[in-house]
């Protein structure tokens, strides 16, 4: 039978010459095309044929994560080639079923290094190549590669891939990022040169006046939110604001590159008080172990709430990022009379808005007390709380402000439940950036094997969420949680559900002809693991989507149309495994 797992038809080989004739044209295209002048910015060229619509800007806010690039729009299609943005070597090669997808990274002479991510698929044949070899030989679907030496170079302009939807893509784009070499530090694509067009101003959409909760932060603390004109890039607000003594600033805002829907990020905002700078924040480059820091520059018991995000204008105890400057002084906040305030907000291109407004402070602030039994905890400082059944570690980094929680430990109300409920309580919510450590011990004997144990998290609805954990010798579990909730330990003996096999002749980038095979799960409580695809009696590879509840073959077309057998094996996360085999004609 003919061997259609490796990429080595007649129609491969023309789909490698059809590249090679694209890279060429590109090559000529590029020439003549970009400023030959010596600046650096002049040395990084287009990576898409098509002129650039942005969708995601550098620095923007993101669940739990500054974004570290920008997101070009691909009209909603995948298989559109990407350009090489200078000429270098590639130095990196992933393929992963969250994250960045498939992604290449090329390390250029001046020390940066480009990212390419949530691609389709990789379009030079000895990286094809090299990867199919690694995942045959390995038998394993995803896999990372590092090239120190400059092995595999490319060409400003060469086609080194085609944009997708892969990884934890919500939709077809190209992720482009610039690093630096050394650091890895990810920096604003736009100083080297690669902008696009936009001359709208961000827009406020609210004022927000807090009088700070017990910690003198954000948790329980009152918002009075002011509408704003959304379309005045110059505004005043003509009442004066009454204000407590120990009041912040925050506000809501957001911008837009031109008429596309999508909403981008706000690259620097300050806060003068009586004309005196007092807070500035402006991001350029940042760590990625920085990057959850993003729940200490803003509101984020607001956000938990509302999904809403409002910027601080307030260094949080636990706010240690580097681009954020606070210069409170004493000469700005007056004891009597009004306080002038202007709020300035800028986007990657400059176009700023400006909000002036201006506050009297009618009341001195009073000690708020948190409420009685209640742990305190504050940043910077670990804390230990050990109970009957429960412990719970606070690391002296989980937190960006003073809060106040509780563990409670409740009996077991449930035949399935192998501990009490564990309550972590809290009069509100807070971020936690890294982990707390929640251990919970088993309170009753039970026939179910303990690899089959796990921590789940009950939510208000009754629904139970799968958290993990780590066994310890004693059978008790230990779990991360960023949340307050009830937590409990349970057993997963549920095998997934593999449903049905569909089959099809596609047609992907180049004209090539390809069969798609796809296998879909049933939603499985602890989630897929591990998986495997052996077709025709060969391991062959497979992509996943991050849920793993879709799995996607793409094969070789065979010489003529026949019968296939597909062997598909999962396991989740607590052990549990599901064998289905299919019978397939294309």
């Amino acid at each position: 039978m003919t061997d259609f797992h490796r990429p080595t038809s007649a129609k491969y080989r023309l789909y490698r010459t059809f590249a090679g004739f694209l890279t060429a044209l590109m090559l000529l295209f590029q020439h003549q095309s970009i400023s030959q002048n010596n600046s650096p910015a002049s040395q990084f060229g287009p990576v898409q044929l098509q002129s650039y619509k942005v969708s995601g800007s550098f620095g923007e806010l993101r669940s739990n994560h500054f974004h570290s690039g920008i997101d070009l729009k691909t009209n909603e299609q995948t298989g559109l080639p990407v350009l090489a943005a200078a000429a270098g070597y590639i130095s990196r090669v992933k393929v992963s079923n969250i994250g960045y997808g498939k992604a290449l990274y090329i390390t250029h002479p001046d020390g940066i290094v480009t990212v390419y991510a949530h691609l389709e698929d990789f379009a030079m044949p000895q990286i094809l190549d090299t990867v199919a070899a690694i995942q045959f030989q390995k038998q394993e679907n995803e896999t990372e590669l590092f090239f120190t030496t400059p092995l595999f170079q490319v060409n400003s302009g060469q086609i080194i891939g085609w944009s997708g939807n892969s990884g934890g893509s919500e939709g077809p784009h190209l992720h482009f990022e610039t690093r630096h070499q050394v650091s890895e530090m990810p920096f604003d694509p736009a100083l080297i040169g690669y902008s696009y067009q936009d001359t709208i101003h961000p827009s406020f959409r609210n004022l927000v006046i807090y009088t700070p909760g017990p910690g003198n932060g954000t948790f329980l603390a009152e918002r009075n939110l002011i509408p704003t004109d959304t379309s005045n890039s110059n505004q005043i607000i003509p009442e004066t604001i009454k204000v407590n003594s120990n009041y912040f600033v925050g506000f809501e805002a957001f911008d837009r590159a031109g008429s596309e829907p999508n909403l981008l990020g706000i690259k620097e905002y300050r806060l003068f008080t009586n004309d005196i700078l007092t807070f500035e924040y402006k991001i350029d480059s940042f760590l990625f172990d920085q990057s959850r820091l993003i729940n200490s520059l803003i509101d984020y018991p607001f956000w938990a709430d509302s999904s809403r995000r409002i910027l601080l204008c307030k260094t949080l105890p636990g706010n240690v990022l580097p681009f954020i400057k606070s210069t409170p002084n004493q000469n700005a906040y007056p004891a009597k009379g009004k306080i002038k305030h202007r709020l300035e907000i800028k986007d990657a291109k400059g176009n700023t808005s400006e909000l002036n407004f201006e506050v009297v402070i009618t009341e001195i602030a009073k000690p708020i007390m948190h409420l009685k039994n209640m742990r305190i905890q504050k940043p910077g400082l670990s804390d230990r709380i050990v109970g009957n059944k429960a412990e719970l570690v606070v690391t002296d980094k989980s937190l960006t402000e003073e809060i106040a929680l509780q563990v409670i430990e409740h009996s077991i109300d449930s035949a399935g439940f192998i501990s009490p409920v564990i309550e972590i309580a809290s009069p509100g919510s807070f971020a936690v950036i890294q982990p707390m450590k929640l251990t919970i011990k088993p309170a009753k004997k039970t026939t179910i094997p303990a690899d089959k144990w796990t921590i789940a998290r009950l939510d208000s609805s009754g629904s139970i969420k799968y958290i993990g954990g780590k066994m310890n010798p004693d059978l008790s579990i230990t779990g991360n949680i960023r949340t307050p909730g009830k937590f409990v330990i349970i057993a997963d003996t549920v095998a997934p559900v593999l449903m049905d096999a569909i089959s099809e002749r596609i047609v992907r980038f180049g004209g090539m002809e390809k069969v798609r095979i796809v296998v879909e799960t049933k939603g499985d409580f602890s989630g897929i693991n591990t998986y495997s695809c052996v077709l025709d009696g060969k391991w062959i590879p497979a992509s996943s989507n991050p849920a793993g509840t879709k799995f996607e073959i793409i094969t070789q077309v065979p010489e003529s149309p026949g019968s296939h057998e597909l062997k598909v094996v999962v396991k989740d996360a607590c052990g549990n495994e599901a064998t289905k085999n299919y019978q397939l004609f294309y």
